[in-house]
């Protein structure tokens, strides 16, 4: 089991109240938890192939995660009503987050496109990093994929583009852009499905 960073409640507090992360009006989604093998999201990464697919692995009490949930909903799920766009949300147990933490969290994104997972152990975040290249767990990035990639093996495929806002350390991506993200999204989807 790793241990995870435990920042004190009150930082977390007033990082998520000053970055509108919480008390945010609308319903909490529901949300399904992940096995070590990533399922269910796996399958349904798989059955939305021939779709133009987001997604996120983000922390419910990280502020500057929650704005990047936000930002990835105003700015490319809002903006965009085609149906073959799909998000999937992963809330990550970073910075002392819990099962708990997440139905408020699930209002930074709510679109039906878009599905919500809880990682308890954070498996996705090590498998994620082996595909990306991080020598850290990959958490607070999105990730583009387009409508042919599939998840075959254990680790999530490699995706055509992605973004993040780690702290700190060059990673061979840029930092997240949600109008950037947007523009690259948009080029997934003018691709013809094979």
């Amino acid at each position: 089991m790793k241990s995870f960073a435990v920042v004190p409640a009150t930082l977390a507090a007033a990082l998520c109240l000053a970055l509108s992360g919480c008390g945010m009006p609308g319903e909490s989604r529901s949300f399904q938890v992940l096995a070590k093998d990533a399922e269910p999201l796996r399958t349904a990464f798989n059955n939305d192939v021939g779709r133009t697919r987001v997604l996120m692995l983000v922390g419910p009490t990280c502020g500057v995660c929650l704005r990047g949930a936000a930002d990835i909903e105003s700015t490319v799920l809002a903006r965009n009503n085609d149906p073959r766009l799909r998000g999937y949300v992963v809330w990550v147990p970073m910075l002392g987050a819990r099962e708990l933490d997440v139905p408020e969290a699930t209002r930074t994104v709510p679109d039906p496109r878009a599905e919500h997972y809880w990682n308890p152990g954070g498996e996705l975040m090590d498998a994620t990093a082996s595909v990306l290249g991080l020598d850290q767990q990959a958490w607070d990035v999105y990730l583009g994929y387009g409508p042919t990639a599939r998840w075959d093996g254990a680790p999530p495929p490699k995706p055509d583009f992605w973004m993040h806002q780690l702290g700190g350390t060059e990673v061979g991506a840029p930092r997240l852009d949600a109008a950037a993200f947007e523009a690259r999204t948009a080029e997934l989807l003018s691709r013809p499905v094979q």
